[in-house]
């Protein structure tokens, strides 16, 4: 076996991520162990991508968003849920923290489930005080949309898909945060294609 020194500078450590070597600032070195503790906003995720050595996932959302924004096709099929998809997966991806792995049949992944009800069912449901829900109002067709994280399910990957596997989780823990703490962006995914 050959050996190699590297000298590494003051305020850096060297760590193996994803296969090479990199520098990490100590500062970043004494974050937070648990992955839902250092990731609490879409700008969390985008750091911990571009950490992971993912930040082209990053580069295409903000190139993304320049095109949707800048153009008419923010109000057509391209333009509708993109923007969200897009940070979903960059979530999704960091929470995962680049561990899920999509090729090996038998593997369970999980993801959350959501309920949609409109302002009528709404009010006739009892809902207790620990379902996060999120409130649209639907100008276009005069029907307000409720969106209520309701669970957690999981598959095993096999040659059928029944959810894109870009929005699933390693773990039941980390499918249930990533429905309620970002349910926000959730609820415009799954609404954009009914107010267009």
């Amino acid at each position: 076996m050959k050996k190699i020194e590297i000298e590494i500078p003051d305020g850096k450590n060297a760590k193996w991520i994803n296969g090479v070597l990199t520098l990490i600032d100590e500062s970043k070195e004494n974050k937070a162990d648990n992955i839902m503790d250092r990731v609490k906003s879409f700008e969390d995720a985008c750091k911990e991508v571009i950490l992971n050595g993912r930040g082209e996932l990053a580069d295409e959302y903000k190139v993304t968003k320049q095109v949707v924004e800048g153009n008419t096709i923010n109000n057509t099929i391209i333009g509708c849920g993109l923007l969200e998809y897009m940070q979903l997966r960059i979530i999704a991806e960091a929470l995962n923290e680049g561990h899920l792995e999509f090729d090996n049949i038998g593997d369970r992944v999980y993801f959350p489930v959501f309920k949609l009800y409109t302002r009528k069912n709404y009010n006739e449901i009892a809902l207790d005080g620990s379902i996060v829900k999120w409130y649209l109002q639907d100008p276009f067709k005069d029907n307000d949309v409720w969106v209520v994280f309701d669970s957690v399910s999981s598959e095993y990957l096999g040659d059928k898909a029944f959810v894109c596997s870009a929005l699933t989780f390693k773990s039941e823990e980390l499918a249930r945060y990533a429905g309620t703490k970002f349910i926000d962006i959730w609820s415009n995914y799954i609404t954009q294609h009914y107010v267009y």
